[in-house]
């Protein structure tokens, strides 16, 4: 049985990491992969206009922060008991 209070802080280090990769990625001006090779071929996405890598940018920090609420709403157990997992607060 997972810990709720374990479950959340590593959902949390892991949000914040996407959320930071997601702000880098809604400043960019151009594309970092354009005329990059790797192992003799090129970077899928070298092709990108820098507005859709702004684009996918802030999609990342959108969905990091709705996913932290999701990962919080089961750790505290306001999606009902899961099995696995011991919620904060709940009874132990």
């Amino acid at each position: 049985m997972t810990d709720g209070r374990l479950l959340l802080g590593i959902a949390t280090l892991i949000g914040i990491a996407v959320f930071f990769n997601g702000l880098r990625f809604s400043r960019m001006t151009e594309n970092p992969w354009a005329n990059r090779l790797f192992l003799g071929m090129p970077i899928q996405g070298s092709r990108l206009p820098p507005e859709r890598i702004r684009w996918l940018g802030r999609l990342n920090m959108i969905l990091a922060v709705a996913l932290w609420a999701v990962f919080a709403a089961m750790c505290f157990g306001l999606l009902g008991p899961l099995q696995g997992i011991r919620t904060i607060g709940g009874a132990q």
